[in-house]
């Protein structure tokens, strides 16, 4: 019969080889930077007046297309976010998927927060939105700060294979006093990418 301290000592075991497997990514898979086409995965976490909440987050970008899959602490997938530059889908564990073409609007009415996704796909690359009037400090290929669309994002680490420089943390806080911090593990580009069409 297993006692309680067998049991503790094999959760400890079995954590810290978790623990050991997130610190041993990659950061930057080799590849080259298309732009174009790429995968992040990570943790994010979410804090506003009535929100504390974490999950991992998988993010592949093709194009205009894209693919974001939140998975609760046992990657069991609880929500999808699939869309393109005209319309987003959210699939909740269980659920119909809920079609709109403004991403923040049906973000807000089913999750009751909204971050701009649109947005993101260039925020998380340390890049601004192209079009829009930007305020960045630092240097170019690896910003410190951006302010844009009534957003600050905080660049807070950078991950580097050779010359591609993409970040590792950051922090996006705006509307609403919410404030999402990402930690990125590992990046994929171009050819790395798979489900691209």
């Amino acid at each position: 019969m297993k006692t309680a301290r067998t049991i503790g000592q094999r959760l400890l075991t079995l954590s810290m080889a978790i623990l050991l497997a997130a610190c041993g990514t990659t950061g930057i898979r080799p590849g080259t930077d298309d732009h174009e086409r790429w995968q992040l995965s990570g943790k994010i976490g979410l804090r506003g007046p009535q929100l504390a909440e974490s999950a991992y987050i998988n993010w592949r970008q093709c194009g205009n297309n894209y693919d974001v899959r939140i998975s609760g602490p046992l990657g069991q997938t609880v929500a999808r976010i699939d869309g393109s530059g005209e319309q987003l889908s959210i699939w909740f564990e269980g659920k119909e998927p809920v079609v709109s073409a403004d991403p923040e609007a049906l973000m807000q009415q089913q999750l009751g927060w909204s971050v701009p996704l649109r947005a993101l796909r260039y925020w998380v690359r340390a890049e601004a939105v192209p079009g829009s009037p930007a305020q960045m400090s630092g240097p170019a290929h690896q910003p410190e700060s951006l302010q844009q669309l009534g957003w600050q994002v905080a660049y807070l680490g950078y991950h580097q294979n050779g010359a591609t420089i993409l970040p590792a943390k950051l922090r996006v806080s705006g509307q609403q006093d919410l404030q999402a911090t990402l930690i990125i593990n590992e990046w994929l580009l171009s050819d790395a990418v798979t489900g691209c069409p």
